[in-house]
């Protein structure tokens, strides 16, 4: 009784044009007044990592409060270290944009697995014009109808076994993996950055050292054009001079090319264009060259809590489990509630000569009905989507034990390439010492005419291969630190910096 005085009531109303504004307001509101994101279902913006701790807080909805998402580097910009090309390129690069929005995505079909915990009402109304004429002895009679046909229906799911449910946690998870997969893509970003930082810093350092091997090559040719002129140098000697110092020239041109390369792909990985006019400054000294005095099984039980890969791979079994509840669920019946209302207007003008009738008025039509439906037969279909669920969820089981143990590997690999590459540099930089000296004694004892040609070549040649080595340890070992860093799931934005300064420090 309750039900039908309501709708009674809504309908207590006589003018259909009325019913047609009060029709167009309530679809307006079902459109416009929808559930916008909580806090805490995704990060709050391309560049800020998603906390798993918070899952669900006050209504902060960041769809109507985007921040800007990208900027390009100011005017009279100092130059920048490796944190400042983290941060620029955190909000230039397009990548961390489009993870960021698949987990809004991801966020708003969770919201829409929500609904079906709710009725759904349908509103419908059809206004209609017509006329019919009929023969009627000694003439004709003529009906002309106005009707406005409002209708009002409620359909309400009571029971799923679990249906609604399981699709409501299979989609929390699959927002839970694609916040963990945005993460990802942030360490990712940062990786790069970082990789094309340090490899921008060695090509850098090689220009110079090339420089310095073509200053002592051009001091080799005026020693044997000095001697030649006393006789006491070759004509081949000075050819072979010569010789030496177009190699400088080449290698030199070459590593001004390479540098050029490198820095076009720095300032692609921060999201700005290849010609900007970006100073980067150069990396801090190594402080610390002691072997790491960070357990590997420390390193390892941290790469399977925080590496955001794994917790995706989690994420996704999660989802895949719930998927396969959710279809061995859709087997079962389901009992329904569906309500429906009707109030028919009518404007009638009926004429009979000589009698005529004209005048408004309406009836009501009401229904209940509790509906309980299940599939009879059905192809074996529902039965084979549950099969192939539980297949997907052995294979994201496998999928997660592949992920796991490819990070373990990760962490072992970055490990010991770590302590190679601090023993690299120090026996590099032991090497750079002794054929510095040997060089100096060498040119030494050939203006004295106590060593050959070759033997000057040899020692300038030792010392720039030399020099090449420790520049290259150098860098391998910035990159070893980044990647054990990496491969541990620690890499923010916060902590870019810390592998760099000190490659002994904990990540």
């Amino acid at each position: 009784m309750g039900v039908r005085f309501a709708m009674q009531e809504f309908f207590s109303f006589q003018k259909p044009k009325g019913f047609m504004a009060w029709s167009l307001l309530f679809a307006f509101c079902t459109v416009h007044c929808a559930l916008a994101l909580e806090a805490g279902d995704i990060s709050k913006s391309p560049t800020t990592p998603w906390e798993s701790g918070k899952i669900f807080g006050p209504k902060d909805d960041p769809v109507s409060n985007l921040p800007e998402l990208s900027r390009g580097v100011p005017e009279n910009e100092p130059e920048m270290g490796l944190m400042e090309l983290v941060d620029v390129g955190l909000e230039n690069n397009p990548s961390t944009r489009s993870y960021w929005n698949q987990a809004r995505s991801a966020a708003y079909k969770m919201y829409a697995t929500r609904s079906a915990y709710y009725p759904t009402v349908t509103l419908k109304n059809t206004l209609g014009f017509s006329k019919a004429t009929q023969p009627a002895y000694p003439g004709f009679t003529s009906t002309k109808q106005l009707t406005d046909n409002p209708a009002l229906s409620i359909t309400y799911l009571l029971l799923d076994f679990g249906s609604r449910a399981a699709a409501a946690e299979a989609a929390k998870q699959t927002l839970f993996a694609s916040n963990f997969q945005f993460n990802q893509s942030i360490q990712d970003t940062i990786y790069n950055i970082m990789n094309s930082y340090y490899d921008l810093d060695i090509k850098q350092s090689l220009v110079e050292s090339n420089i310095i091997n073509l200053k002592m090559s051009d001091t080799t040719l005026k020693q044997v054009e000095v001697k030649k002129k006393a006789g006491l140098a070759s004509q081949t000697d000075l050819y072979t001079a010569i010789q030496n110092q177009a190699q400088a020239v080449y290698t030199l041109e070459s590593s001004k090319g390479d540098l050029l390369t490198s820095r076009a792909t720095l300032l692609k990985n921060v999201g700005l264009p290849a010609n900007s006019k970006l100073r980067v400054a150069p990396p801090p000294p190594l402080s610390n060259l002691s072997p790491l005095d960070t357990q590997l099984d420390n390193l390892i039980l941290q790469a399977m809590e925080r590496r955001p890969d794994v917790a995706a791979k989690v994420a996704t079994v999660l989802a895949k489990k719930a998927t396969a509840r959710k279809a061995n669920a859709d087997i079962w019946p389901t009992i329904s509630l569906n309500l429906n209302g009707q109030r028919t207007f009518f404007d009638a003008n009926y004429s009979f000569p000589p009698s005529h009738y004209s005048g408004e008025s309406h009836y009501n039509n009401y229904s209940a009905s509790v509906v309980f439906s299940v599939d009879l037969f059905d192809g074996f279909s529902k039965l084979n989507t549950a099969r192939s669920a539980r297949a997907d969820v052995e294979s994201a089981k496998a999928d997660l034990a592949q992920s796991e143990l490819q990070a373990i590997a990760d962490v072992v690999t970055n490990y010991n390439n770590v302590q190679t590459a601090i023993r690299k540099v120090t026996s590099s930089q032991v090497a750079l010492e002794a054929s510095q000296v040997s060089y100096d004694s060498t040119s030494v004892s050939y203006k004295a005419g106590l060593k050959t040609l070759v033997d000057l070549i040899t020692a300038q040649n030792n010392l720039a291969t030399s020099r090449s080595q420790n520049i290259q340890a150098r860098d391998g070992l910035f990159q070893a630190a980044v990647q054990l860093t990496k491969s541990t799931g620690t890499l923010s934005p916060k902590n870019a910096a810390i592998a760099s300064v000190d490659p002994a420090s904990k990540p």
